[in-house]
């Protein structure tokens, strides 16, 4: 289904409670090994909105930027939320993310688009109603500076964004796993050989939907049903986070590729019953022709939680995190 230009502002909500609008905007730079996500999401019918600036370096959290809850004054003609800002350059080629007035870290970073836009109402399978199913991803490059505790790093990065908007119900889906790579390459296609996302929702009542592409270099492939995710979870201790994952990507139009993963960095999120694990990670990619790619990305896995306990485990859990990002 095609989309406008336009779709890149924002929209008038549905009257539904929670309605909700958000972008999204990951890098990792191999040279400086440093990565990052950022996410800003505006809930105008419940008047609030969030948002979150996360740095790792070397394989740690090196820096958090929360907002969570905030006051929803609206209506955005530019998406900012305290000292973070993102500004569109160019419709589905161009946007700037900054962050400004913090003393620990700065970050002025301007994303390329490299793949086209693709647009989740394309799969096979639509997304849930309940996961903001109006929804489009894009792969690229990130290039700009951050400032880390007084140093300049400059950045020259693949990356990924997303933007969505519909009904955000967090404790809908029984689990899902979201989970996007990319691989560098000098081959002309702006210093992007490779990407894919892939997002696999399970509902309560057991609904399974795969939705993602793949894009080879030259264009974007949709996921098929066939595609599969499997994450390998300890069976004792802490069974809730990947050691590592297994994705058979099946593409609509019959392209097969391998990817194997491997998390090097971890922040938890939980959110009253549900539970979501932030994991950087980098791959190993097969693709149709035995070529193997070294990529990098996210792997993000959501659960609702199984009782009061294990909630205050994992919110206990998080706030640790945040105290170690803090701490440096």
């Amino acid at each position: 289904m095609p989309f406008d230009i336009a779709d890149e502002g924002t929209h008038a909500p549905t009257a539904e409670t929670h309605w909700r609008e958000s972008h999204f905007f990951m890098f990792y730079d191999e040279a400086q090994d440093l990565a990052g996500f950022s996410t800003m999401g505006f809930r105008p019918n419940e008047g609030l909105c969030d948002a979150g600036f996360l740095l790792f370096r070397r394989g740690r959290l090196a820096y958090l930027y929360p907002k969570r809850d905030e006051a929803f004054i609206g209506p955005w003609d530019h998406w900012t939320l305290g000292n973070l800002r993102y500004e569109m350059v160019e419709p589905l080629a161009g946007w700037r993310v900054t962050l400004q007035g913090d003393k620990r870290a700065r970050a002025d970073l301007s994303f390329h688009g490299v793949s086209p836009a693709y647009d989740y109402r394309d799969n096979a399978q639509t997304l849930p109603a309940a996961v903001a199913d109006v929804h489009y991803e894009q792969a690229g490059r990130v290039r700009g500076t951050v400032t880390l505790r007084g140093q300049s790093i400059p950045v020259d990065a693949v990356g990924h964004r997303d933007h969505s908007w519909g009904v955000r119900d967090w404790a809908g889906p029984a689990n899902w796993k979201w989970i996007t790579a990319l691989a560098a390459g000098d081959d002309g296609a702006g210093g992007l050989r490779f990407a894919f996302n892939a997002w696999e929702v399970v509902l309560k009542d057991g609904t399974r939907t795969v939705n993602g592409f793949v894009f080879d270099g030259v264009a974007n492939h949709g996921l098929a049903p066939a595609t599969r995710l499997e994450l390998d979870t300890p069976r004792d201790g802490d069974s809730r986070t990947p050691r590592g994952v297994t994705l058979h990507l099946v593409t609509d139009d019959g392209l097969e590729y391998h990817v194997t993963g491997r998390p090097r960095a971890l922040f938890p999120l939980a959110r009253h019953g549900t539970v979501i694990n932030e994991q950087m990670g980098e791959f190993e990619i097969k693709t149709e022709d035995r070529e193997k790619l070294r990529g990098h990305g996210v792997i993000e896995t959501l659960w609702q939680s199984r009782g009061r306990l294990e909630s205050a485990r994992w919110l206990l859990r998080a706030g640790w995190h945040m105290l170690l990002a803090r701490r440096g």
